[in-house]
């Protein structure tokens, strides 16, 4: 049975909502086709008002809200360009023999203008992105949810107010304000610890491609050539202070995962 839940304590549930949302490196968008649009292909029919859903690259905010990069070309946008409402589908079923018993989440909401911090959260994640991102008919957006519909599991379905799992703003200036000069000096001056956390404490392979390329009071964000991965932190930071000690944290961590048993 769904039951509605309305500003929850953070527990298991939001932290899965939230990995979800801040690892995933594509989600489907939903729009309202427009009105008065004619398609050249197929003259004779009229689709206005009819749900079409597309596949986006996503990113998030520092609070926690997806931000996309779009043109103005595509179908999607120029449904935007009439209704804002949109809703946006995170799942993770990827090697499932049942894809409806895993995880996924739709959040419904606003698309709104992103911020610069926004644009540049996405682009440290998506560096590729930055050679067609300053296009005149490219631009970043943000969808600001009003509900999420999570479901984690078999029975375990739940409607959640966007409230209960964005963080205030205020709560992180100071992590937002600290973000870039994080990763330039974990990139820089502990490129060893990076790649501790992606092979040691994460399972993935050890090179030298791994680098850092976001940070929140949730977690940090890593990539290389091809993968996205996130390693959450155990309890939130909103203070530069508190991220670093999360980071050498987990840098210790490793050290000790990767020191055989008997030596010191």
């Amino acid at each position: 049975m769904t039951k509605t839940l309305v500003n929850p304590q953070p527990g298991e549930q939001m932290h899965q909502l939230q990995m979800l949302i801040r690892s995933s490196r594509t989600a489907q968008l939903a729009t309202l086709f427009r009105q008065g649009a004619a398609l050249a292909e197929i003259p004779d029919k009229d689709f206005a008002g009819y749900p079409y859903a597309s596949l986006v690259q996503a990113g998030s905010s520092i609070e926690g809200m997806p931000v996309l990069l779009l043109s103005g070309l595509a179908e999607h946008t120029r449904n935007l360009s009439q209704d804002r409402r949109a809703s946006l589908l995170y799942e993770n079923v990827g090697g499932l023999a049942s894809p409806l018993t895993g995880m996924r989440v739709t959040l419904i909401g606003d698309i709104a203008t992103a911020t610069e911090q926004d644009a540049a959260r996405y682009l440290n994640r998506y560096p590729e992105a930055r050679q067609y991102a300053g296009f005149k008919d490219f631009a970043f957006y943000r969808l600001i949810p009003r509900a999420a519909h999570l479901v984690a599991g078999f029975g375990k379905i739940d409607w959640i107010d966007a409230q209960a799992f964005l963080l205030p703003s205020e709560a992180c200036a100071e992590t937002a304000a600290a973000e870039a000069d994080i990763i330039d000096h974990m990139n820089s001056d502990h490129a060893d610890a990076v790649i501790r956390y992606a092979s040691i404490l994460l399972g993935q392979a050890a090179h030298d491609k791994w680098e850092l390329c976001g940070c929140d009071p949730l977690g940090c964000d890593l990539r290389d050539e091809t993968t996205h991965i996130r390693l959450p932190f155990d309890t939130p930071a909103f203070t530069a202070a508190q991220v670093r000690q999360a980071l050498v944290w987990h840098a210790q961590q490793a050290a000790k995962k990767a020191t055989p048993t008997g030596e010191k």
